[in-house]
């Protein structure tokens, strides 16, 4: 099941504040599941995707905060999709946190690493732990669209420069 929105971009709350996507990304509805319920008291909207085409595809019409990897998934894994993630010019400064069961050896973090990760994280996951780091993306990406909005500039699309262009 995959939630989405009419629109692409993120939105303004009732409140008056800036509400933006997470995109998790996984092949096993169950982990969605239990990642959507670890992040439910956080103020964004959460979309969800089975596999990395369709994390693409979410990526290509609608905007995110944080994107929520799963490694291992059939037909396209989580390193390629973040490799791809990277090369479109759109979607190359969302970052990227992994979520993976692959053991903790130095080779599979560089991998993460080098496919585009800013962050590792391992299954089972600890929700106040995933909790603090998507609420630092979110106030990152908040704090970008609030200097948008400071420049006139059209808040559609705050991008994070975690790569060196």
């Amino acid at each position: 099941m995959t939630t989405t929105r009419d629109d692409s971009v993120a939105v303004i709350g009732e409140d008056g504040t800036l509400r933006p996507n997470i995109l998790i990304v996984d092949d096993r509805s169950e982990n969605l599941l239990t990642m959507e319920t670890a992040l439910r008291f956080v103020d964004a909207d959460i979309v969800k995707a089975l596999s990395g085409q369709e994390a693409l595809s979410l990526m290509m019409r609608h905007d995110f905060a944080v994107v929520l990897l799963d490694v291992q998934m059939p037909e396209m894994d989580g390193f390629e999709t973040a490799t791809l993630i990277r090369d479109s010019k759109n979607t190359c400064h969302t970052p990227i946190i992994f979520v993976t069961a692959i053991n903790e050896d130095e080779g599979n973090l560089f991998k993460g690493y080098e496919a585009g990760a800013v962050d590792v994280l391992f299954k089972p996951v600890n929700p106040m732990i995933l909790q603090s780091k998507v609420n630092v993306f979110l106030q990152i990406y908040r704090q970008q669209a609030e200097l948008q909005v400071a420049r006139h500039v059209q808040p559609t699309s705050p991008k994070v420069n975690f790569w060196p262009t």
